[in-house]
């Protein structure tokens, strides 16, 4: 009995003894996880995969099934860079409230100052919030759209462009025919095949370019499309990959000189792609195709395209994540995204630049269609695309053959999003600095997009004063 008692106690105390082992073990690494999370630099990991801003956030289409979820938004968190930031790791809180203060600041001054939120977010800081010096800080999902520039008398961030109701009466008399066979298969004289080789990219930004405008392409090098790909934008995190293409036909008079140009210029850079046709602008919807089925063949693993023109500023971390929510809302990858054109009637131009002939084109309007400074096609949509413009056709305007004929025939369905550039405005960089759009346009020399690359570096931009 007394050896039994003596065996308990032995086995209670080893209990204790392990339990008091586990309890020091578990602090010690809690010490040692605090002491790293408060001493070591973390890298940013972007907003989530899926990223739920909210319920009915969209219009909803009988076309396309739209996901909806309940989720407390300000649960999803994430951790963004700002300038300059130290070694010490601290969470600052953002004001879900108005603007009132920094608005107040900005219309008395016409400069907004430099700010601490991320990617120019116009969000106040709560009087209470620790003022960190740290790199990084979280900010909710709500916050990141909060300024994003949204269809008129609503909350959606884009709606779905309606069925083109005028043309259906007549629609029926231009349709695609097995009979057309418009292949576009143009030979590529610089092929870039292994620019996607070895990092497949979330997103291919593709530009359509002619030779002589060099120093444009080394604007952009060095400004947004550098700090895209290098991850080194500032006060945020680029969390996809991102590459681009510049895109060449040749003009006849000049073919071998200026190929000799451009394979000098893709020995530096290895981001041409030049093909073997007229060069000119009756025949940019030639160049688009040619670039869209660039991507089908050598970058077919992208989940976007982006049809970016040159006088166009993209703000990328903002389209990374618009792109990443438009896609799952739709939880489809069959669309194209843009800014629907100003007209609800489109109307058939028959002279002029934009001039098409009746036996190409022999309705009175086209579908609805979005301007072509900007637009991105999901991966899905590209082949569908591509496919169908073999079928018929091809004329001079290409946002309109392409993002409404095209995606008419084909079923792919055409989203309006007005945070995307338009043309005939004033433009003014805080809609980049502050997040009101994913591009803006009409920046139309080196000059002006290096000065609106600087008001993203420094953070500060004039509301009252147009930049171009």
């Amino acid at each position: 009995m007394f050896g039994r008692n003596i065996r308990r106690m032995n086995s209670r105390r080893a209990f204790d003894v392990m339990f008091v082992a586990l309890v020091l073990t578990t602090l010690s690494y809690l010490s040692v996880e605090i002491h790293y999370i408060k001493y070591r630099r973390y890298e940013p990991v972007g907003l989530q995969e899926h990223i739920p801003i909210g319920d009915s956030l969209v219009s909803m289409s009988p076309e396309v099934t739209t996901r909806s979820l309940s989720t407390d938004v300000d649960r999803k968190k994430s951790i963004f860079r700002t300038s300059g930031g130290s070694d010490i790791f601290s969470a600052m809180t953002i004001s879900n409230e108005t603007d009132s203060t920094v608005t107040k600041t900005i219309s008395e001054t016409g400069i907004a100052k430099p700010s601490s939120t991320p990617l120019g977010l116009n969000s106040s800081i709560t009087s209470d919030a620790p003022q960190s010096k740290s790199g990084y800080f979280f900010y909710s999902t709500e916050d990141l759209f909060k300024n994003l520039t949204k269809p008129s008398g609503g909350t959606t961030l884009f709606t779905y462009i309606p069925e083109d109701e005028y043309l259906k009466s007549n629609w029926n008399n231009y349709t695609s025919s097995p009979a057309v066979k418009t292949y576009f298969n143009y030979p590529l004289l610089i092929t870039g095949e292994d620019i996607c080789l070895r990092d497949v990219p979330f997103l291919l930004i593709f530009i359509p370019s002619v030779v002589d405008n060099r120093e444009r392409r080394d604007a952009i090098r060095r400004t947004w499309l550098r700090a895209a790909e290098t991850n080194s934008w500032p006060q945020a995190h680029v969390r996809k990959k991102i590459k681009h293409i510049f895109l060449f036909g040749l003009k006849v008079d000049r073919k071998k000189e200026d190929l000799q140009i451009l394979k000098n210029e893709s020995i530096l850079y290895n981001d041409i792609v030049v093909a073997d046709f007229e060069d000119s602008y009756r025949n940019l919807t030639i160049k688009i195709l040619v670039g869209l089925k660039w991507v089908l063949k050598f970058c077919n693993m992208a989940e976007f395209a982006l049809k970016v023109d040159q006088d166009t500023f993209i703000n990328v971390p903002l389209m990374v994540e618009y792109l990443l929510h438009v896609r799952w809302k739709l939880v489809t990858d069959n669309f194209v995204v843009g800014l629907r054109h100003g007209y609800d009637k489109p109307e058939v131009v028959r002279s002029g630049n934009w001039g098409v002939a009746e036996e190409e084109y022999p309705l009175p309007f086209y579908p609805r269609y979005l301007y072509g400074h900007t637009y991105a096609v999901s991966r899905g949509g590209v082949g569908v695309i591509v496919s169908a413009a073999e079928r018929v056709r091809l004329i001079a305007p290409e946002d309109a053959f392409i993002t409404g004929i095209l995606t008419k025939l084909s079923g792919v369905p055409r989203l309006d999003a007005p945070c995307f550039t338009m043309c005939c405005r004033k433009i003014y960089a805080c809609e980049v600095v502050w997040n009101r759009n994913v591009a803006v346009t009409a920046v139309d020399s080196v000059t002006l997009m290096e000065q609106l690359w600087g008001s993203v570096v420094t953070h500060t931009c004039n509301d009252t004063k147009p930049f171009n």
